[in-house]
């Protein structure tokens, strides 16, 4: 994911899209045939769209056969194209929310109160739960990741971060995993035992704290079943706490 000047950061290649009546589009919900139709279609009337910018749009494949939409002209909205990897976690998690009672969309987009503009790879709502979903497959500082975590907490979004370089914070307001494994032999989510994982511990399941099929993780953080340790839980040490008691009148 690409950052542009103004901090919002949008897709060259996107999973959905929105059609003349603002309805949002997803790639992988349509069938093959319902694609060719589409794509027919959108030659004649050019009434597809971008979310990020509402440029025209035109409908591809990647190599894989994964169903996406592009920007039919490059314009002033460019940004590096997102991996097959990236597009494949966005997929997942959409399926993994929808299965356990969500709805769930990819690239939405939205402003803080204060008006900044942010855009969720993954955006999941159930009731007034609202959970983001950032697939962060390129680096990007902590400082950047806190401050659009910020940015959702702001918005009333909890965001949940998979990202594929280690070493981010490990706090209670950034939960997160490492992305390991590959699209060929399938992903994992890293729980890291302390800040200094690096990059070569990724082939080494055993140097985290734990190492679980990605949809595994997924679909407990979508059933509320992750809690979270501080890092000297985590890796088994003792600790010193004090105790304090009183005697209240009931």
């Amino acid at each position: 994911m690409t950052l542009l000047p103004s901090s919002q950061h949008v897709c060259a290649m996107a999973l959905s899209c929105l059609d003349d009546s603002d309805n949002r589009l997803q790639s992988f919900d349509l069938s093959d045939a319902d694609w060719r139709e589409l794509e027919v279609k959108n030659r004649r009337l050019h009434h597809l769209r971008m979310d990020c910018c509402s440029a025209a749009v035109v409908l591809k494949r990647s190599s894989r056969g994964t169903k996406f939409f592009a920007h039919r002209i490059a314009g002033p909205c460019t940004s590096a194209d997102e991996s097959e990897e990236h597009r494949h976690l966005k997929m997942m998690a959409v399926e993994i929310a929808r299965s356990s009672g969500w709805q769930a969309a990819t690239e939405v987009g939205g402003t803080t109160p204060t008006g900044e503009p942010w855009r969720a790879d993954v955006l999941a709502v159930k009731g007034n739960a609202k959970v983001a979903i950032e697939i962060q497959w390129s680096g990007q500082t902590n400082a950047e990741t806190l401050r659009r975590q910020e940015q959702y907490r702001l918005s009333g979004i909890r965001g949940l971060w998979l990202l594929r370089q280690p070493g981010f914070p490990i706090v209670h307001d950034l939960p997160a995993a490492c992305i390991g494994g590959s699209l060929a032999d399938g992903f994992q989510a890293l729980i890291p035992a302390h800040e200094r994982m690096l990059a070569r511990h990724r082939r080494l399941p055993e140097s985290w704290r734990q190492a679980l099929p990605m949809d595994a993780f997924l679909r407990a953080a979508f059933e509320r079943r992750l809690g979270f340790l501080t890092p000297l839980e985590a890796v088994g040490e003792n600790a010193t706490i004090v105790v304090e008691t009183a005697i209240a009148d009931c």
